[in-house]
């Protein structure tokens, strides 16, 4: 992570996996080779990414409103999980192709929102990684 960075990281993450679930939700028979290739893919790959939720956020807000930051983040991803959890039988009722494609719109939103607003934090002190994010950001 500290040799990538971080950006980098969430930026290549984004894209292969994106690439990954839309190559499979495009090719509609696909064997079944193929999608656990994509899985074992999916899972490795993702494996970094996840891990940059524990230190990116950290990084990213200042002091005085970090462990709020990180606690609404947290909160929003285990809301995500839940309705995603519950909404699955009904994605799946669209069909498995569907859903891969709607996991890789989701990755390729992730990957625009990196790029548009992603902020580099590696090498520098809390207080000056956090100080680089705009006033506007760290208003609420």
């Amino acid at each position: 992570m500290d040799r990538i960075g971080r950006k980098p990281l969430l930026v290549w993450t984004f894209a292969i996996v994106a690439v990954i679930w839309g190559v499979v939700g495009v090719i509609q028979s696909s064997p079944v080779a193929l999608v656990f290739a994509a899985i074992c893919a999916f899972a490795f790959f993702n494996g970094a990414a996840n891990f940059l939720q524990i230190v990116y956020p950290n990084e990213l807000f200042p002091t005085e409103v970090r462990a709020t930051a990180v606690g609404v983040g947290t909160a929003v991803s285990r809301i995500g999980s839940a309705i995603a959890t519950y909404a699955m039988p009904f994605a799946l009722d669209a069909g498995i192709s569907s859903v891969l494609l709607v996991g890789a719109a989701v990755s390729v939103v992730g990957l625009g929102a990196t790029l548009a607003w992603g902020e580099e934090t590696n090498g520098k002190s809390l207080s000056a990684s956090a100080s680089q994010i705009p006033a506007a950001r760290t208003a609420a």
